[in-house]
């Protein structure tokens, strides 16, 4: 074979060649094996039509994983890699501060389905952490950029992307017989008659239903958790504000009668409750649905704006029919 011909055999093959590289990869993702390059080589020959749907699925593979690449030295030029050697070790003995936790948002009802049979099958290439079928939403463990870009590359995923920390706000210290806001709002100039046909769900630390101000009647509670104790007392200081009753010398809230329908959703842990991950807050809202409340209370923060989080406050605010209200902040405490 003559040299010019010997060189137009091997570009018509480098694509060939590239696609079984890719298949290569991504097995090895997706079972851990231990194969040579030569093997896998020997055992997918380059050969054969160039199957151009799957050139394209390389090449957005490649662009997606150099992305994902870009995002760690990113963070590692602050100090910060969502997956470090530090954080995966650390992950593995807390899962509860896993930082490669990852949130996967399917375009619709069907590709959720399909892919929610995959994940339980034993061939399923990442580790599945909790459901959130109503907004079509996988929470994983994804600890490689390849594992990320290939999720991203999937029929039917409409993005993926990193969950993060939701923070509880401050409690304003000092709390007066009538709270500031109390008046601020004319909270006192409204008669309580009609407010049993309403529900508040307050997604908080928990309710101390042993405080001498609460009502322990018409309060129910859900989730995962112990609702009715509060070890940081956050939440019991939040459900004071909206609901404490009048005429035991205490703290007065906006709704005084004690005839108000509280659910309380215990989401922050622990003596100092400081956070807790977004996906869990979306949880914590469709438990709310479920027990028919009109209004969530949301009294936290976070430092940034997430993409599932905004959907999801849409969905719960628009087709819902639920009052979102959130005393906020864009950072962190502590």
């Amino acid at each position: 074979m003559k040299m010019k011909e010997r060189i137009c055999y091997l570009l018509l093959c480098l694509p060939c060649f590239l696609i079984r590289a890719h298949d290569f990869v991504l097995t090895n993702i997706r079972t851990g094996e231990e194969t040579t390059f030569s093997d896998a080589l020997d055992e997918k020959k380059a050969g054969g039509a160039i199957d151009q749907g799957e050139m394209r699925r390389t090449e957005r593979f490649n662009k997606v994983l150099r992305t994902e690449r870009n995002k760690i030295k990113s963070n590692n030029r602050f100090g910060s890699s969502s997956l470090s050697n530090a954080n995966q070790a650390k992950a593995a003995d807390n899962d509860d501060d896993n930082e490669d936790r990852y949130i996967i948002k399917f375009t619709d009802d069907v590709s959720f389905q399909r892919h929610a049979r995959r994940l339980k099958s034993n061939g399923a290439m990442s580790t599945p952490i909790m459901t959130l079928e109503e907004e079509h939403i996988q929470v994983m463990s994804l600890s490689s950029p390849e594992e990320i870009a290939e999720w991203e590359i999937q029929d039917g995923v409409k993005y993926v992307e990193k969950d993060h920390k939701v923070f509880l706000r401050q409690n304003t210290p000092g709390i007066e017989t009538i709270p500031y806001g109390i008046s601020q709002v004319k909270a006192l100039d409204v008669s309580d008659d009609r407010i049993s046909n309403r529900k508040v769900c307050i997604i908080d630390s928990g309710y101390d239903i042993t405080h001498p101000d609460l009502q322990n009647d018409f309060v129910s509670g859900s989730g995962v958790n112990p609702w009715d104790e509060d070890e940081c007392g956050h939440g019991t200081h939040v459900a004071g504000t909206i609901a404490a009753v009048a005429g035991n010398g205490g703290i007065l809230g906006a709704v005084r009668s004690g005839n108000m329908n509280l659910h309380i959703v215990r989401t922050f842990t622990g003596i100092e409750c400081s956070w807790t991950w977004g996906s869990s807050l979306i949880a914590a809202m469709y438990e709310c649905i479920v027990a028919g409340s009109n209004i969530i209370n949301l009294s936290l923060g976070y430092k940034e704006d997430t993409e599932y989080e905004k959907e999801a406050f849409d969905n719960i605010f628009n087709n819902r029919n639920v009052l979102l209200i959130g005393k906020c902040m864009s950072v962190p405490v502590g």
